[in-house]
């Protein structure tokens, strides 16, 4: 949760704007603890630190003091947390409509294929400026480019990665340190773990979802506009 979120147009931090009278990573947060019965570890770098003073107790907390991309910030994770986690749970802190019981099935797959780490492929609608799944022949997870470095051939692919990710903790404390960065931005992708993760013969499993809707991120305010209405919508018919 470290994004400034500069597409908001807005003082506030991203994860910060209310969804129904809740802040947006109110809902992550919910999620992360019904699945893993654990304090959640919620990462942020200096000019989001007002999420502190909002969420408070209810968290841990890690410091990334300058915000280096994905990879860089789960670093900062790994670095306060007790060295006998076994497992890390990665998400993202502008996705509040996803549900625990589809993160507790992607812990379920990683643990199930006995993988490095495993993440969840969406079968999108709309895949534009998306990574993109790469598969080999029997189906594992190969790689997964970004929209940008993709050949024309690997836009046609429909899959993508949500961004959500179950780790084996020491695979991930040892293989974060080799990240490189980013020829592009200068900084560190969780996506390089697939490459790194096969290079050393280790699985890389995948929990395979419909696109609905549920994992979107949001980046700017229509996006907002649409997930409260969405939410809304769930609430009301729970109710009904």
């Amino acid at each position: 949760a470290a994004g400034l979120g500069t597409r908001m147009r807005s003082r506030l931090p991203k994860v910060l704007h209310p969804l129904c009278g809740r802040p947006m990573l109110a809902y992550v947060l919910d999620a992360a603890r019904e699945a893993t019965g654990e304090r959640p570890l919620v990462v942020y770098s200096p000019p989001t630190a007002l999420l502190r003073e909002v969420v408070g107790d209810a968290a841990d907390w890690a410091l990334q003091d300058v915000p280096l991309g994905t990879g860089d910030a789960v670093r900062a994770a790994l670095e306060v947390l007790p060295d006998d986690v076994g497992e890390v749970l990665v998400l993202s802190g502008d996705v509040p409509r996803l549900q625990s019981e589809l993160l507790v099935e992607l812990l379920e797959q990683r643990r199930l294929d006995q993988a490095a780490f495993a993440l969840t492929a969406v079968a999108a609608y709309d895949p534009t400026g998306l990574g993109r799944v790469l598969r080999n022949e029997a189906g594992g997870v190969e790689r997964i480019v970004e929209e940008k470095d993709a050949t024309d051939e690997q836009r046609e692919i429909g899959e993508i990665n949500a961004g959500l990710y179950a780790f084996d903790a020491d695979w991930l404390r040892e293989r974060i340190r080799t990240l490189t960065p980013s020829p592009a931005t200068g900084e560190l992708y969780l996506t390089e773990l697939v490459g790194m993760a096969r290079a050393d013969g280790r699985l890389v499993a995948s929990l395979d979802v419909e696109d609905d809707g549920r994992l979107l991120g949001i980046n700017d305010r229509a996006q907002l506009a649409q997930a409260e209405w969405d939410l809304r919508t769930e609430i009301n018919e729970s109710w009904m």
